[in-house]
């Protein structure tokens, strides 16, 4: 066996290597990924963080349930058949947060400009929502809510909507009082990308310091006009989108491409990506992803029915081949910090602030579920508590490989359910990481 990546600190040193005894009947612990290569076989263990590789005689004894190595055990590849996995996962999550700072200032603010929109998607969550529009106090009120609540620190700003270029006055008002206060920030957007010009694009670069754009496109052209449903008939949105992505690129901005799929677009997505892999391959901070339609106001999406969730996950995987062919997807860090938040909900250093000057924990509840009000002090900490609630675990959480950084949030749409599809894709892109680490680790080796 050869350790590729060892256990990540600082868990090697209060894990120890594991004792071994040859009398004990072993087992590969449950948070093991494989991935053959032709030198043997690649072993991640997705709870330490460990990569190893077997050579081929090792793969085939390891495989068949052979004597068990060593070296595998005392690195917590295998364990013993009694050993409790889960247990063991629940006290290095225990261990992480107490290390991790618990008084940590707000650093990370997702910012409604408006909840109005130029588009009428139908699958929106917010289609249904009340429009609002920040207003310039209330942007300034913003500035003064983050200087007062950051520390110090560096900023990470979100321009959220509806469509946020909808208020392009609110986002230059924000960033102008910050620079006045000298405090640091970068910014990010969730944009639909229509609005998006030659001297937006430059005040975006130069003064909102915007270093990434995530915009959705959910179909060829036709397809995606159709969708979009924007309220300008008389413009072409896909094509005056496709020339923004080309101007934000070019000015250093990196878009990300969101492509909501369900089984009525799938085809037609792969159509997709195929336009982009030939129009943006090669091109610096171009990426893309799919995700499926949730939620109340898709009911009838194919994630809710089981013949048609294999059928659609196998036309995503389609789409993922696709985009890793020409390098437009991003590889899954495996030495990256033990996941201790969900997301921006159960993470204390996140906010969103709502154009009416409303705090809260998610985007997704742009009309309720307010944590507090930038004009007033302090935030309601029973609310905050319920965010971090979790769900009930599943009789799949015992055995399932992505258990350690599986965490399932009781107010989270997207944490509603865990079909074997979304296990089966969530090992697969580990087992596509691991195959681009260890490309990568032989390349440096040769070098």
């Amino acid at each position: 066996m050869k350790l590729l990546y060892s256990i990540l600190p600082p868990f090697d040193k209060l894990l120890g290597p594991q004792a071994y005894s040859p009398q004990s009947s072993w087992r590969p612990i449950a948070y093991l990924v494989q991935q053959p290569v032709p030198e043997g076989l690649l072993l991640y263990n997705t709870l330490t963080k460990a990569l190893a590789l077997l050579d081929a005689e090792e793969a085939e004894s390891f495989l068949r349930g052979g004597v068990p190595s060593e070296e595998l055990a005392r690195q917590w590849f295998l364990v013993p058949q009694d050993h409790d996995d889960r247990q063991l996962a629940i006290q290095i999550r225990h261990i992480v947060r107490m290390l991790s700072d618990e008084t940590v200032p707000i650093t990370t603010y997702t910012i409604f400009t408006t909840t109005d929109c130029n588009a009428r998607c139908f699958y929106c969550f917010q289609k249904e929502a009340v429009r609002h529009t920040m207003s310039p106090e209330t942007a300034r009120q913003t500035a003064d809510f983050i200087l007062a609540h950051s520390a110090g620190k560096h900023v990470r700003l979100q321009w959220f909507g509806g469509e946020p270029l909808y208020n392009k006055k609110a986002i230059s008002l924000i960033c102008k009082a910050l620079q006045s206060t000298g405090i640091t920030y970068e910014s990010g957007m969730i944009s639909n990308g229509f609005l998006f010009d030659d001297s937006t694009i430059q005040e975006a670069a130069a003064e909102w310091r915007l270093k990434d754009v995530q915009i959705t496109l959910d179909g060829t052209e036709e397809v995606y006009n159709r969708v979009k449903a924007f309220i300008y008939p008389e413009v072409n949105a896909f094509r005056r989108v496709i020339r923004n992505i080309h101007g934000l690129l070019d000015a250093g901005i990196a878009v990300r491409i969101r492509m909501n799929v369900d089984l009525y677009n799938a085809d037609n997505l792969i159509q997709l990506t195929q336009q982009l892999c030939s129009e943006f391959k090669g091109t610096p901070g171009f990426r893309l992803y799919t995700h499926p339609l949730f939620g109340e106001e898709v009911a009838g999406a194919a994630i809710y029915h089981e013949d048609k969730r294999k059928l659609l996950y196998q036309k995503r995987e389609t789409i993922s081949r696709l985009a890793r062919e020409d390098s437009l997807t991003a590889n899954e860090n495996l030495r990256g910090p033990w996941k201790i938040h969900q997301c921006m909900a159960d993470d204390d250093s996140c906010v969103t602030i709502l154009p009416d000057g409303h705090i809260g924990k998610c985007e997704h509840f742009s009309d309720e579920g307010f944590v507090g009000h930038i004009g007033r002090d302090g935030l309601d900490e029973q609310m905050l508590l319920s965010y971090k609630a979790l769900r009930d675990e599943t009789d799949s959480c015992r055995t399932c490989p992505h258990y350690p950084s599986c965490i399932r949030l009781n107010r989270c749409v997207y944490s509603e359910y865990c079909f074997p599809e979304m296990r089966e894709e969530m090992s697969m892109i580990i087992r596509q990481s691991m195959l681009e680490t260890y490309k990568k680790l032989k390349e440096a080796k040769d070098a």
